[in-house]
């Protein structure tokens, strides 16, 4: 805003304190008047910030005068902001209290009123908005220790009461909302009550719903140890607060729209894994890559991000060296990918607690196991029949030549057995350099398999994610290697 405006304001307002010196108490002529200019001046303010509203405020008071004038308009702008229904203006009313009416600038038209007001102020003041967020020791429904909120993490507190006929309502519209969350939440509600079994019977009748990626924690203070009361305004209930990642107070005396509303504006953006994974192949897509280079990097990136106390670049690296892994061809790869989730997503669950993490990194990584532990090397492979093609020295293949085969019984000295899909350039390729293992193992059997010629009892035993997929087996049917590539 302007301040010419203000000063305008201002300016109309002084004559009524030159009309008024001589008084006791405002006329109504003025009064009227006073509430007709101020009422256009809180318009005006409406959208601006609290910082001006506090700076306009203040300005105003410092050029009005006239005493009565001035009492009139200071305890108007506190009642105004004490009941204004714009988020965040009760901090104008705190500030008119702490600066203006206890140092006595101004004087409230009675004690009892300076006395509501320094109550007001004093159950306000440490969870405005832009505060940090005050710390709650409470304890949970096994009487566990229960501290709110989450450091580190997007919170919401809910203080609520069983008997409380809004709190009902407020919790019809969280039902709703929580369980479609798709972003990483902790949410505290705070029985504000002193009745056990009647909170555990409420949570049993209105708590029954799953919230997958909101973590719920229902406390209770009952002996108020906390003074959660005072630390957090909690004068009526419901009373919701929203405090962001880095523990300030962003949205207080929400409702379950206004929370929807200014939710995604301090929620991280999610990470794309897999936006760096051409790092990776520079560091590994040249010759001679081995799984157990790989596997030094990777400690050498965790250990370098965790020295800096960067949690979130070591998930982001490990994250995007994961998606390299998991989506390059190749023995020493797969090796690599295979221990990488051991030590690094499965080994450290608490770097991968967030449910975004998990969608996009843990589950994908189970499903990874899943395939690469299919036939293991120094496992037998599995009695079955699969129909495909013989490779031979020399000459022309005939894929349309299938015939059945017993992968148990394939004699070869070794035996390799190539899924791939006709068509596929990078199929087609392997089938051809394949011909060279001829050469040096001459007593070699090498047998091509379509997937799509066979049935499903292929793709559960086998790990068909990517083709060209290649095995060798020894004369007895025993997995010797996996992924191989003869390029």
């Amino acid at each position: 805003m302007k301040r010419l405006i203000i000063t305008v304001l201002v300016l109309v307002l002084l004559p009524f304190g030159l009309r008024a010196q001589e008084r006791t108490q405002l006329d109504s002529a003025v009064v009227e008047a006073l509430d007709a200019r101020l009422d256009e001046y809180f318009a005006a303010l409406e959208r601006e910030s609290i910082q001006i509203k506090l700076a306009e405020c203040d300005f105003m008071l410092e050029n009005c005068a006239d005493s009565l004038v001035k009492q009139y308009v200071a305890v108007r702008i506190y009642d105004h902001f004490l009941g204004s229904k714009v988020m965040g203006d009760e901090a104008v009313a705190v500030h008119m209290v702490d600066d203006w009416f206890i140092p006595g600038k101004v004087s409230m038209y009675s004690d009892i009123d300076l006395l509501n007001a320094r109550v007001y102020a004093q159950f306000h003041r440490s969870s405005l908005i832009g505060m940090p967020a005050p710390a709650l020791a409470l304890r949970g429904l096994d009487g566990s220790a229960v501290t709110a909120p989450q450091p580190g993490a997007v919170s919401v507190l809910f203080f609520y009461d069983t008997t409380c006929s809004k709190c009902k309502l407020e919790l019809l519209k969280l039902r709703e909302y929580l369980p479609g969350l798709e972003v990483p939440l902790e949410f505290f509600a705070v029985y504000t009550g002193t009745l056990e079994e009647q909170w555990k019977d409420f949570l049993n009748v209105r708590w029954d719903f799953d919230t997958p990626c909101v973590n719920v924690h229902h406390a209770w203070d009952p002996e108020l140890d906390s003074a959660f009361q005072m630390l957090y305004g909690v004068l009526q209930t419901p009373q919701m607060l929203l405090i962001d990642a880095d523990g300030t107070i962003v949205g207080r005396s929400l409702d379950t729209e206004a929370l929807a509303q200014l939710l995604p504006t301090v929620m991280p953006e999610a990470y794309e894994y897999g936006a760096s994974t051409s790092l990776f192949e520079n560091l590994f897509g040249g010759e001679g890559v081995t799984a157990a280079g790989m596997l030094e990097m990777a400690q050498y990136i965790k250990d370098q991000a965790l020295e800096r106390s960067d949690s979130t670049l070591c998930r982001h690296m490990l994250g995007d060296m994961f998606y390299y892994l998991m989506d390059t061809q190749g023995e020493e790869y797969k090796l690599a990918l295979r221990t990488f989730i051991t030590m690094y997503i499965d080994g450290d669950p608490e770097l991968w607690r967030n449910p975004a993490d998990v969608r996009h990194v843990v589950d994908p990584a189970a499903v990874c196991k899943d395939l690469l532990d299919r036939v293991p090397a120094g496992s037998r492979i599995p009695r079955m029949k699969v129909r495909g093609v013989p490779l031979k020295d020399g000459g022309p293949v005939d894929l349309t030549d299938v015939r059945t085969y017993r992968l148990r019984r394939l004699r070869g000295n070794p035996s390799y057995i190539i899924f791939h899909s006709p068509g596929c350039s990078t199929c087609d390729a392997e089938l051809e350099a394949v011909r060279s293992v001829f050469d040096a193992e001459p007593a070699a059997r090498v047998l091509l398999v379509n997937p799509a010629e066979n049935g499903i009892e292929l793709l559960e035993n086998f790990d068909l994610s990517v083709l060209p997929f290649a095995i060798s087996l020894d004369r007895k049917g025993t997995v010797q290697r996996k992924y191989i590539s003869f390029l």
